[in-house]
């Protein structure tokens, strides 16, 4: 019973964090592409 209340835990714990990791690649990829947008923008504007 007890070993049961721990796994399943652990398995909460492991999915919230799996979840925030996600969110954190999301985050991290959305603003590479605002960068990479950016830099597009300052070329243009170079007029190279």
């Amino acid at each position: 019973m007890i070993l049961n209340y721990i796994y399943s835990s652990v398995h909460r714990l492991n999915k919230v964090t799996t979840e925030s990791s996600n969110e954190l690649k999301s985050c991290n990829k959305d603003s590479q592409i605002d960068s990479i947008k950016a830099h597009h923008k300052e070329g243009l504007l170079d007029g190279k």
